[in-house]
């Protein structure tokens, strides 16, 4: 019924049923593949950042200073800077061109595939590529030895030289997020963890998606008071919060929030 009513709405109120109609053809979609490689190359780079993220112990609704995307076919992505923004939890981003000496290519030989294929010489192919005495030919293949590799004798990984940095999937490109935390983006980070755990209790409560509510908190910390200082705008407007305030007594629904403990207790406004 709500297909066939979608349906009558867009068309004016069509005599045929949806139900009718032939399927689409996916030949006369306007399939842009720009767009979608696009999209691919952000997932990647999302993906990156996040593990680089993970790496360095920093939470995802941590805000970050600054990523760099760094690989000349990624500059075209500048115009999505907000959604990989976005996605990331970052405040800047930056794109660059030249990699270059941020990383290095690092040649990955197959043994098995190499040696059935070129038998008593895939020793020298091994021992020439230890030495790094391989070339990338024009043509992008690689050559040891007068060989010519295969695409599934090798594999050529980028390898990011510093540990705030990490190479794409593609190893076509480079992803750098800055590590270090100022004061306000760790209270940023707060804030938004407090707004997490205010919407898991008003699920948990059963409240209204519309209902107003009053926060009491307290926690042994003084980072909380310096969040909320800063940031108690912010979680009012998210959490339909009309007041928060500190308040000793309150000690159930104690939490963790990366190192600092909280008590928390909503009700209804």
């Amino acid at each position: 019924h709500l297909a066939e009513e979608i349906f009558q709405g867009i068309e004016q109120q069509s005599l045929n049923s949806v139900h009718l109609q032939d399927y689409p053809d996916v030949n006369s979609l306007n399939y842009k593949h720009e767009l979608v490689e696009d999209m691919d190359k952000i997932r990647s780079i999302c993906t990156t950042a996040h593990s680089l993220r993970s790496k360095h112990n920093i939470r995802t609704r941590q805000p970050i200073l600054e990523v760099k995307i760094i690989g000349a076919s990624y500059l075209r992505l500048e115009k999505y800077s907000k959604l990989i923004c976005d996605e990331i939890n970052v405040k800047n981003i930056s794109f660059i061109k030249e990699i270059g000496n941020l990383a290095e290519l690092k040649l990955d030989l197959k043994f098995k595939v190499l040696g059935a294929r070129y038998g008593a010489k895939t020793k020298e192919i091994i021992s020439a590529a230890k030495k790094g005495e391989w070339l990338e030919t024009k043509e992008g293949k690689i050559q040891i030895n007068n060989i010519i590799l295969a695409d599934d004798e090798y594999e050529l990984a980028l390898k990011a030289k510093s540990s705030n940095m990490q190479s794409l999937s593609s190893h076509d490109a480079l992803i750098a997020i800055e590590t270090n935390l100022t004061q306000e983006l760790i209270e940023e980070g707060l804030a938004r963890d407090l707004v997490r755990l205010i919407q898991q209790q008003r699920k948990e409560l059963d409240f209204d998606i519309t209902d107003k509510i009053i926060i009491n908190l307290s926690s042994s910390s003084a980072k909380i008071e310096q969040v909320l200082n800063s940031f108690i705008e912010y979680i009012k407007e998210q959490t339909l919060a009309e007041s928060i305030l500190l308040d000793d007594k309150v000690s159930d629904n104690a939490v963790k929030i990366d190192d600092v403990q909280v008590s928390l207790e909503i009700k209804k406004y």
